[in-house]
């Protein structure tokens, strides 16, 4: 089988690198527009057998002629160009899963169920790592158990060693961050699927030294589609980003001074993005 992975940024080498360790694809290709992050998935996965070639997500023709020559494509690039790769997904019959993030844009993908089907094309939205792997930890709980009084999902990814003001570091698409950081969250609450503002409802969450006491705070799109799942099975569930203390203030202002491409600039240039990180995860 062949597949191909749409981006080569810190998510697309990452999935790049598990698929040659671990999977049988026969033919694994990686493609970007920039030709730096080519050079530094080329880099990175020097010793692999992976193909990479340039090519602009805008280009629909050409992105059409890939998806052809592919059985499967994997996307880690923005949410927003999603819902148009499942479309040529379904086209072109090739099978197509995406890291997600967005409730938006993974409603929009749902309406193309029906025709999916028809062509025997499967979509998987949502597989990343929130939502993604704690979605299949949150079913893994709730089928063992049967029915929970409450679901509380808590996720972050961070640098080991932080830096004020903000104690982050780019882990992923800063475009994703922005979208948790700025989009309304859905929440589960006794059968009634509601919407809170992101950030805010900061709570004090402890892990193993050396984080300790942390923060976490109300982000969107870590629930993914488990309140609509499972509404007669939790009576409550809610998603909360895990920052370092202190993050939430600093970070806040600065949703309501800069347009959001300006803040993703401004991030790009700010925080680093290549030193040792970590991820804590604990759903309650």
């Amino acid at each position: 089988m062949k597949i191909i992975i749409l981006g080569a940024g810190l998510m697309g080498q990452a999935i790049a690198y598990d698929l040659c360790k671990y999977s049988k694809f026969e033919d694994i290709t990686i493609i970007d527009r920039d030709k730096n992050k080519k050079i530094s998935a080329e880099n990175f996965l020097k010793k692999l057998e992976v193909n990479y070639d340039i090519l602009d997500i805008n280009d629909k023709e050409n992105v059409r002629k890939y998806f052809d020559k592919n059985d499967v494509a994997i996307s880690a690039i923005p949410y927003n160009y999603n819902y148009i790769l499942s479309k040529i997904a379904i086209d072109t019959n090739t099978h197509f899963l995406d890291l997600g993030g967005n409730n938006s844009v993974v409603s929009r993908q749902k309406t193309l169920s029906k025709e999916a089907e028809k062509n025997n094309v499967t979509i998987i939205p949502d597989c990343g790592l929130a939502p993604g792997m704690t979605s299949v930890i949150v079913r893994d709980l709730v089928e063992t158990i049967g029915k929970a009084e409450y679901v509380k999902i808590r996720v972050g990814g961070l640098p080991v060693d932080p830096k004020p003001p903000f104690n982050y570091q780019i882990v992923f698409s800063p475009n994703g961050l922005i979208n948790e950081y700025v989009e309304d969250a859905i929440v589960l609450d006794n059968g009634k699927i509601i919407q809170k503002k992101s950030m805010t409802e900061i709570e004090e969450i402890n892990f193993p030294e050396p984080f300790g006491k942390m923060e976490a705070f109300v982000t969107s799109g870590g629930c993914s589609t488990l309140p609509y799942t499972y509404r007669d099975k939790i009576d409550y569930l809610d998603y909360k980003t895990v920052r370092y203390p202190g993050h939430c203030k600093e970070f806040k202002p600065l949703l309501n001074l800069k347009t959001r491409e300006k803040l993703i600039e401004y991030l790009q240039k700010k925080l680093p993005s290549n030193e040792k990180d970590v991820v804590l995860v604990k759903i309650i």
